[in-house]
């Protein structure tokens, strides 16, 4: 029997997938989309807020953005014509124009001419605050310049403001001790559009002759590659190939018989195996005017579309790694294994995820994951499904003191923004932050986060914590009365067996 976080501590949706991350979908991308399906602990739709997530446009603060995630995306079929003075994406072997960038950090200017970096080997890292695989390759890439001191530059680039950089790596010096001397620019766009992407983080190489010698993830920045590129002037790297297909979700997923025209559909579901160039997604739209609802999930393992049909939409069954238990022979065509990442995560992909489609009249909404649940007992039939109570171990969020401060002010608006060194979390229910260390911050932990508070009235706390951190989130949620202590009781997990 399998735990999965004690199998594979560090491979478990989204961590797996981070340097992948779909600028579409937001951290861990599968995890976010849950939090859609759970806007009603928050006591509202939301769906008024509009959005102002991902795209390379923006992704976060979080929780307006958490819930509306992707825009509409549209797929043409024939190449529209370029227009005049438009940027021309470059492809490995182009000629780079070392242009001049606004918005550079620690700059006097604020400009940052990339021309003065001619012959050496120039390394473009697309990255954002909230990708922690980024944030992560901070020091490494900060000690290959060391190394290579005036061979290599390093050049940060996000599209996020100033003014939320600055005083986010600000904190990350102080926390952490980290000298940062790459340079960094934010609230840039024309990057991207030279270099288009969908995943971060995103490294793009300029070799010294200003060619573009490699476009990699983050796995290829090291000392052994870029010793090569020195040395013969060019390299041969795997290319990230980021997905190029974009879901357009005003259509049905699955294609519809013109030879018919288009009958309504009152209910439907369909499973097909994984599709290429897709980004893993995940849909769920209420009842339209029509009066038909539907779930979507794209090119998501099996463990994913079961957390979804037994999470129920309830952010207190969220069964993220933590909860979720295999006793099978072959827990990997479930799960990706720890060995699973990068190109082997592709490949597992392809052969293991799926696509799921359901499609419900107005009157079955409460059903509706019920009728996923059975489903997937029908389209998986060598498995059994269950969901047991059982003692475990878990982080719990206690009162300690019912006057300390906590409780939101009627008319404070509805603000919901975090980056791995903390955040806000304003006139929003208590479960909302819990549900989003669950599948987020705290996705990796061995043990759930669970609310035992008893609050039943909406938050606003402000925490200054390294949110992966559960020791620092404890002393920050103390200075409202709150605690967050390791305890044992029993809790909801879902068990899959073999049948």
């Amino acid at each position: 029997m399998i735990n999965i976080k004690e199998a594979f501590p560090n491979h478990f949706p989204p961590s797996h997938r981070q340097e992948t991350k779909s600028h579409s979908s937001t951290p861990p991308s599968w995890s976010l989309y849950l939090l859609k399906s759970r806007i009603s602990l928050l006591g509202s739709r939301f769906s008024h807020l509009g959005s102002c997530f991902l795209s390379l446009g923006s992704i976060r603060p979080l929780l307006i953005s958490l819930f509306l995630l992707l825009a509409p995306k549209v797929a043409f079929t024939q190449t529209p014509a370029t227009p005049v003075g438009a940027i021309l994406p470059l492809s490995v072997g182009d000629k780079f124009d070392y242009p001049v960038l606004e918005h550079a950090l620690y700059s006097e200017s604020g400009r940052l001419d990339l021309a003065k970096y001619r012959g050496k080997l120039v390394i473009l890292d697309f990255w954002a605050t909230w990708c922690a695989g980024c944030v992560a390759s901070f020091p490494k890439n900060n000690e290959l310049l060391k190394t290579y001191k005036d061979r290599l530059a390093l050049v940060a680039v996000t599209y996020e403001p100033k003014e939320k950089i600055v005083p986010y790596l600000e904190k990350l010096k102080a926390k952490k001790g980290w000298e940062l001397s790459m340079d960094f620019v934010a609230a840039n766009s024309s990057l991207a559009e030279i270099f288009p992407h969908q995943s971060l983080p995103h490294y793009v190489w300029i070799a010294p002759d200003g060619k573009v010698a490699a476009i990699t993830v983050g796995s290829s920045v090291n000392g052994e590659n870029i010793d090569k590129l020195l040395a013969e002037g060019d390299i041969s790297l795997k290319v990230k190939q980021d997905n190029n297909l974009r879901l357009n979700k005003a259509e049905l997923f699955l294609t519809r018989n013109e030879q018919y025209g288009k009958k309504p559909i009152l209910h439907q579901s369909a499973l097909t195996s994984f599709i290429d160039r897709l980004s893993t997604e995940y849909v769920l739209e209420e009842p339209s005017e029509a009066g038909i609802g539907r779930i979507l999930t794209v090119n998501q393992s099996l463990a994913t579309l079961c957390l979804t049909a037994f999470g129920e939409g309830d952010n207190k069954k969220y069964f993220g790694g933590s909860r979720l238990i295999l006793d099978v022979r072959e827990p990997e065509l479930i799960i990706p294994g720890p060995h699973h990442s990068g190109e082997l995560y592709e490949e597992w992909l392809k052969s293991n995820a799926y696509c799921y489609e359901l499609l419900y009249p107005q009157q079955h909404e409460p059903a509706r994951y019920t009728y996923m649940q059975e489903d997937l007992k029908r389209f998986f039939p060598q498995y059994i499904f269950e969901v047991e109570t059982r003692e475990m171990e878990v982080w719990k969020i206690i009162l300690t003191d019912p006057k300390g401060g906590f409780e939101a002010k009627s008319d404070q608006a509805l603000r919901f923004e975090f980056t791995g060194q903390g955040g806000i979390i304003q006139n929003i229910m208590l479960n909302g932050l819990v549900g989003y260390l669950n599948m987020y911050f705290m996705h990796d932990s061995a043990y759930p986060v669970v609310d035992a508070t008893g609050i039943s009235v909406p938050v606003t706390l402000e925490l200054d914590a390294n949110m992966t951190d559960p020791d620092e989130v404890a002393a920050s949620l103390r200075t409202y009365g709150l605690d967050m202590v390791r305890s044992r009781m029993p809790i909801e997990v879902l068990v899959i067996r073999d049948k």
